[in-house]
């Protein structure tokens, strides 16, 4: 009886390899992750080069993990390969083989596509070339007194605003800017946090201008121009608003854009612009603050903007630093984008107004309210935890060596830490793909790209030589975008119009009634099934889901491609910029 060897046995019709789709930068150690309805255990692997030749031989499988999907039992094989050479190779496994490539230009056509994205949610005077709409909401709208053609931005309503105009509102111009999401409202919170990723992506990241699609940078700032000059209307006067719109855009029948100026919705004749709450706001305003700090240090090309920027910066921020508003402003309704802190927010601005003039904040000041930040565990950057970002920009106004700059050195590694932890012990349903949080909730994708970040800026200041946390933190950068990127169990990109397979059912009314291209859009991702049971719908949906890649689906770690699951497949400007901001910080 002939014994066939580990490398010859038959490998199971079902087994997938399961790998970013877009490829690996070199540099970085990645892995795979092989599923089979049956153990791969004890068989063993080869990775070919273009010339054949064998770059890793004879890797044997570990018994890896199993759970139950909707297909019965799955079960998962992780292998981890250190870093390749730029190239394209091939792994063997039994009979089969698997393509994947190596290459510095794996995101190149992201960046471009993300931008993209940011103009098709653009909101006021656009153009259909530009937007993929045409021009929405405008100021003229609601001074035309024509009823068939008022529904712009806006008129001005307080915080506790019930959906029910008078008529007798005072009239605001805050055309512009970008819709949050796929309804028609816009936030000063999300906005402002947008504009933060992409101008320090502008301001610190080398790869824009080595982009193969051209200056890609010039690009970015083009469009952050526009979300600028929005957020200048909403908070750069002495009224302020944090808010256009509410509940009837979300709740209303899928339109594109346009239609409201041709025909508004029955619930407002016009849009309200919600004030900030008395006493309320400063964590929107702090953070409006730092954007603008930013845009005068990477405008300096235009003199007069950059100088704009700066005045409103530290207007902002001297507002933020009154303790009047020292509560933080939410959203309406306040779930939307539930904002219990300010602290992160006033730190990042204060750090960042220092580097601009030192004589309206020092750095005496933005040292202490970084040190007063407290440390969220395994809390991921977003647009709710600026932390790590406050931490950082603190830190580069001490000079590197002094007691300052390593004392905040040792934060930065401090908040990173519980992210490492559940990469060097992985548990739960996903923990093949070892991904950088425990549980998937709502905007999974998001958190882990945002913990990605946290990790990359700890490696980046770490320099030419990382400490074991650092090489960790390496490992865990790869496996976040990995994951996705397409390392995830459903063998999807959540990034559209990027991988073999991508969602298609996109939760964007622009996308529902115009089938409208949205390529560079992050989709929200894998949730767990108690997430949804706050919606009934969705839940029982989920439950008794026979899609595709619902079967592939567990308790723990589910997704559909469903236009109907807004958790998983909607879609927002701060995603965008999560994405754009941890790839600027990877590519090097």
């Amino acid at each position: 009886m002939i014994v066939p060897t580990a490398s010859a046995m038959p490998v199971p019709a079902d087994t997938r390899l399961l790998r970013n789709q877009l490829g690996y930068l070199p540099g970085y150690p990645f892995s795979f992750v092989l599923s089979s309805s049956e153990s791969l255990a004890g068989r063993t692997l080869t990775i070919r080069n273009e010339k054949k030749e064998e770059v890793h031989a004879s890797i044997t499988l570990d018994a890896g993990s199993f759970v139950t999907t909707g297909k019965g039992t799955l079960r998962f094989s992780t292998l981890r390969v250190q870093p390749l050479a730029v190239g394209k190779y091939t792994v063997r496994l039994g009979q089969r083989d698997f393509a994947f490539e190596v290459s510095n230009k794996t995101y190149a056509r992201v960046f471009p596509a993300i931008v993209q994205f940011l103009k098709t949610q653009r909101c006021g005077n656009t153009t259909l070339a530009q937007s993929q709409h045409a021009a929405c909401h405008l100021w003229q709208s609601v001074t035309d007194v024509d009823p068939k053609t008022g529904s712009g931005d806006g008129v001005v309503v307080d915080e506790t605003f019930k959906d029910k105009l008078t008529g007798k509102e005072p009239k605001v111009n805050v055309e512009g800017g970008w819709h949050d999401a796929g309804d028609y409202v816009k936030f000063v919170g999300t906005t402002s946090f947008t504009l933060v990723l992409g101008l320090l992506a502008a301001r610190d990241g080398k790869v824009l201008e080595q982009d193969a699609s051209g200056n890609i940078r010039a690009a970015l700032l083009e469009e952050l121009r526009w979300g600028l000059a929005w957020l200048e209307r909403m908070v750069g006067a002495r009224e302020k608003f944090h808010q256009v719109s509410g509940m009837p855009d979300h709740d209303v029948p899928d339109r594109a854009p346009e239609d409201d100026t041709l025909r508004p919705i029955a619930e407002y004749p016009q849009r309200p612009v919600l004030r900030f709450g008395n006493g309320k706001g400063r964590n929107l305003i702090a953070r409006s603050s730092a954007a603008f700090a930013l845009a005068a240090q990477v405008y300096q090309g235009d003199a007069e903007f950059a100088a704009r920027s700066k005045r409103i910066a530290v207007d902002l921020f001297r507002v933020a630093s009154d303790d009047r508003i020292k509560a933080p402003q939410q959203s309406v309704p306040a779930d939307w984008y539930a904002d219990p802190r300010s602290d992160d927010d006033l730190a990042l601005a204060a750090a960042l107004v220092s580097q601009i003039d030192a004589t309206a904040v020092t750095k005496e000041k933005a040292i202490e309210l970084a040190r007063a930040l407290p440390l969220n565990e395994g809390e991921p950057m977003s647009w709710a935890n600026l932390d790590v970002l406050a931490v950082q920009e603190s830190r580069r106004l001490f000079v590197a060596g002094t007691g300052e700059h390593r004392e905040l050195g040792k934060k930065l590694r401090a908040l990173v830490e519980p992210f490492l932890s559940v990469v060097r012990e992985p548990r739960g349903e996903a923990a093949a793909f070892r991904p950088a949080v425990a549980r998937f909730g709502n905007g999974s994708t998001q958190q882990l790209l945002g913990a990605a970040s946290m990790c990359a800026i700890v490696v980046n200041d770490e320099g030419s030589e990382p400490t074991e946390a650092g090489r960790t933190c390496l490992a865990s950068m790869s496996d976040q975008l990995d994951f996705v990127f397409g390392k995830n169990p459903f063998a999807t990109s959540f990034v559209v119009g990027f991988g073999e397979t991508f969602p298609h059912a996109l939760h964007h009314g622009l996308h529902a009634v115009r089938k409208v291209d949205l390529t560079g859009a992050l989709m929200g991702g894998p949730t767990a099934l108690s997430t949804l049971k706050e919606n009934k719908e969705l839940y029982d949906a989920a439950k008794k889901a026979n899609a595709p890649l619902a079967a592939w689906s567990s308790s723990g770690v589910f997704y559909e491609d469903r236009f109907e699951n807004y958790v998983t497949n909607e879609t927002a400007i701060d995603f965008a910029a999560t994405l754009f901001y941890a790839l600027t910080l990877m590519v090097k």
